[in-house]
């Protein structure tokens, strides 16, 4: 018996072991499709191909060489401990998330953050769940990290864009949903909301007053408690935080008992001149009627 429980164990420690590795995205080389879960797309420390895709406790490092390899997640089941998308040394790279995929990570995902070249993760559909933070940004002024979420649902515990001496991270929401325990930004950010939700339970924004860091278009943002003057308040011109169809627009926000949110949302406003011309139609329509 003790034999057998010293085998479990030895094996459990080799199982382990064998968990933590650094997966390197290789589909340019291996020339076998862009599919997360074709074991034949990894190389284990950038060796030959791997017999499996990450696991749980791996680090997936995505890179695109040849331009014309992202990794693609098409089914459930997508697993690692931390990505990276994109890295130094000349290595874009690009993570496209599609319907009826999901993607689980258990600790962070980082889009360039302290890399030097660009990176993008795109949810097409299906989920991706972050537990700690997914970051997004680049050391480099000249290269971003950049988010764009057109359907399905992304999950995580906070979001860093452009914190902690990063610049050009940009989340672009055209529809889905994007929850987030902290939503956290810096000068050198932008979020565009164009349709869709985003839905935080607090908000962190460094570097004072800067233009157009978050643009409502269309769908909404939601926040937890009663924040709606503070959003009104980072509206006004002088803060120009929160901006509504680039700053032509009229930020809207109210709070609901019920939900326990706020909820931000963007109204179009008619430019002078067209205010003008609404008023001079309304003018001729009035005297028409008193003539008839």
């Amino acid at each position: 018996m003790k034999k057998l429980i010293l085998m479990l164990v030895a094996v459990g420690m080799v199982g382990s072991a064998a968990q933590a590795a650094n997966f390197f995205w290789r589909a340019d080389a291996a020339g076998v499709n862009n599919d997360w879960s074709t074991a034949a797309n990894w190389g284990i420390d950038n060796a030959p191909p791997s017999l499996v895709a990450p696991g749980a406790g791996d680090t997936a490092y995505l890179i695109d060489v040849d331009g014309s390899s992202p990794t693609n997640v098409n089914a459930p089941g997508a697993v690692a401990h931390t990505v990276q998308i994109g890295l130094n040394w000349g290595f874009e790279g690009t993570l496209n998330v599609n319907a009826g995929g999901d993607l689980t990570v258990s600790d962070n995902a980082f889009v360039n953050w302290d890399q030097e070249q660009n990176a993008a993760l795109n949810l097409n559909g299906g989920v991706i769940d972050i537990t700690a933070a997914l970051h997004v940004g680049s050391t480099d002024p000249t290269k971003e990290g950049r988010v764009t979420v057109n359907s399905g649902t992304l999950n995580a515990g906070q979001i860093n864009m452009s914190i902690w001496g990063t610049s050009n991270g940009y989340l672009d929401i055209n529809g889905g949903e994007v929850n987030t325990g902290v939503f956290a930004f810096d000068i050198g950010s932008k979020t565009t909301i164009n349709g869709g939700k985003l839905v935080m339970g607090d908000i962190s924004i460094a570097g004072g007053a800067a233009p157009d860091r978050i643009d409502i278009h269309g769908g909404e943002l939601q926040i937890l408690g009663d924040r709606a003057a503070d959003f009104l308040w980072w509206a006004e011109p002088a803060q120009g935080i929160v901006t509504a169809y680039g700053g032509t627009g009229q930020i809207l926000a109210s709070f609901d008992d019920l939900t326990g949110y706020t909820t931000v949302t963007a109204s179009t406003v008619p430019e002078p001149a067209t205010m003008t011309l609404l008023a001079l139609g309304s003018i001729a329509a009035i005297k028409r009627r008193r003539r008839a």
